[in-house]
């Protein structure tokens, strides 16, 4: 018999032999520490992000039909987009752990048809489809209904998955208390409070929960569901304002995967109108959401709280958030287990010294960020100790990209996957906007086509990738580096060619990296625990040697945390 293929459902994935109802929950209290141990550093943790990126690739029919009642686009009526303080499940590693939200954007649609719609209701899972609610005066009455659909393939049977009233209450077949669909009561309510939508739990013993048709748990449900409106106002550019002057923000932050601080840099907009200033570009490039800062005593100084804006959906989790700009100070704090760790805080401004005479901005030793929400430290794009220096152009090729790691070996599931390293800086270090940095990836000295009917987030072939596009599926950052899976195996020679387009339009290429199957095999060399970004060698000129020949050379190795070491080295051939 076929296998059962929900996305991330840890019944595949992790504990296929092990009902759920059999598995603990993680108190949210102890969420982090849990994570650290099973996760950080661990191979295993690594071993199931590729498996699960392994059946991720064979869902490209996901929601192609939509059977069963399922209501995938959106109901006829007026949409609004809620403030959601969210209550969720998820599963990981044989586990069902729980997680808070807030300021999350909702969707809902109050339908022409009298009904109330609830867009990806599941706050830990998208099923890319509405829950439908029946509307009687300040309730709102939801049924068990079909939520996500898979079709079947040669490997996985067909799966439906319904929403249905959930409880908490002792399981007579497995001798403990554990969250099971709700037989005896299944209509879930939700009350109309001053304009907030808000889930009946029963105190916290009901919910709204995610099921095979077969009635087990998926381990995603929801224990909390608070919708309200946005009153916040966002920041506007006044008209009066000046036309934007780009700087580069150097500043520390904490890549995926990583657990050390990594210096980066990226462009950033600001405005002036008189002695205000507005930020922008924080976000992300050209994203037309502001915070606002006013100059006085050559101090530059952004008040926390700002409502910033909306931002648009992610094309892969469709999670999107009311943004707010924080400063955030940390301090250690003590956590389960007798662990200590750096714990956020929100603070009243965040302050840089303005040094006129070079036109910089050197922000204080705390985090500028973008928050989700309001009420809790939920960061969403975190800056430390940030500096605005001026941008000004520079024309030349980014220094040359690495390739990591290359893994060809999924013949069964006929993809393989590249780890790069790219560079948005020129060989002598010089910044280059990534907006304008591109890259692309021979196979076998072809250039590779994604397509969007292999790659689902896309929407039409792409050769030119851009530096900063990543998708979290087939493009993800980890440990600053690039991954990006190819549906295709068995080849011999791979190619990274990453090139610059300058403002009048020319392109500015770098050497490319090139891995060859069993003759440049690559080596990750460590040094003191640094793990190597890229060696180069020069001969005693400075001239850069490609081809080693018999002689003495100088190998200038650079690390991933920005560092250099040079030595002589003598080749004998």
């Amino acid at each position: 018999m076929k296998k059962r293929n929900l996305i991330f459902t840890v019944a595949v994935l992790f504990a296929s032999a092990t009902s759920l109802a059999q598995t603990p929950i993680v108190a949210e209290a102890q969420l982090q520490e849990f994570i650290k141990e099973h996760a950080l550093g661990n191979s295993a943790f690594q071993k199931h992000a590729l498996e699960r990126q392994q059946l991720a690739k064979q869902r490209k029919s996901i929601m192609k039909s939509a059977p069963y009642g399922l209501i995938t686009k959106q109901p006829e009526g007026e949409l609004k987009t809620l403030v959601g303080n969210l209550g969720g499940y998820y599963s990981i590693f044989g586990y069902i752990l729980p997680v808070t939200d807030v300021g999350r954007a909702v969707d809902v649609v109050y339908g022409s048809d009298g009904n109330f719609y609830i867009k990806n209701p599941f706050s830990q899972f998208a099923s890319n489809s509405w829950l439908k609610g029946t509307v009687k005066g300040d309730t709102i009455s939801v049924d068990s209904q079909p939520i996500y659909y898979e079709e079947a393939s040669s490997d996985y049977d067909e799966t439906v998955c319904y929403a249905c009233k959930m409880k908490y209450g002792y399981v007579e077949d497995y001798g403990q208390n554990y969250w099971s669909m709700d037989m005896n009561d299944p209509t879930l309510k939700m009350a109309v409070r001053n304009d907030s939508i808000i889930m009946q739990n029963e105190n916290g013993y009901a919910g709204l929960g995610m099921f095979y048709s077969d009635g087990e748990w998926t381990g995603y449900g929801e224990y909390r569901k608070i919708l309200s409106p946005q009153t916040d106002v966002a920041v506007s550019l006044p008209v009066s304002a000046s036309a934007a002057k780009e700087y580069v923000m150097t500043y520390g932050t904490y890549e995926t995967g990583a657990d050390t601080l990594t210096i980066k840099k990226k462009l950033v907009k600001l405005f002036n109108d008189g002695n205000d200033y507005y930020l922008s570009d924080l976000t992300a490039n050209d994203d037309k959401i502001y915070v606002k800062g006013t100059m006085a005593d050559n101090k530059l100084a952004f008040k926390s709280g700002q409502y910033m804006g909306l931002t648009e959906a992610d094309s892969y989790n469709a999670i999107r958030y009311f943004n707010y700009f924080e400063a955030l100070g940390w301090k250690t704090v003590p956590t389960y287990n007798n662990a200590y760790e750096d714990s956020t805080y929100f603070k009243d401004q965040f302050v840089f010294d303005y040094d006129a005479a070079t036109d910089r901005f050197i922000g204080e030793n705390n985090y500028l960020s973008v928050n989700g929400g309001k009420t809790k430290v939920n960061v969403l794009n975190g800056y430390k100790k940030p500096e605005l220096t001026p941008y000004v152009e520079t024309k030349a090729a980014p220094a040359k990209p690495a390739i990591y790691d290359v893994e060809d070996c999924y013949d069964e599931y006929g993809y393989s996957y590249i780890e790069l390293i790219l560079s948005n800086t020129t060989e002598k270090g010089e910044f280059l906007d990534t907006r304008r940095i591109y890259y692309t990836i021979n196979i076998d000295d072809e250039e590779w086509t994604f397509s969007p009917n292999e790659y689902i987030n896309l929407k039409e072939d792409m050769t030119d990738i851009p530096y900063d596009f990543v998708d979290k599926e087939d493009f993800q950052n980890y440990k600053g580096r690039r991954v990006v899976y190819l549906f295709t195996t068995g080849f011999n020679k791979v190619s990274v060619n990453e090139f610059y387009v300058d403002s009048d339009g020319i392109e500015h290429h770098a050497e490319p990296a090139v891995w060859t199957k069993g003759i440049s095999g690559i080596q990750k060399e460590t040094v003191s625990g640094k793990t190597v970004k890229a060696a180069r060698y020069y001969d005693l000129s400075g001239r850069v040697v490609n081809q080693l020949q018999s002689g003495i050379y100088v190998k200038a190795t650079t690390y991933t945390d920005g560092s250099t070491i040079m030595k002589k080295v003598v080749v004998n051939k």
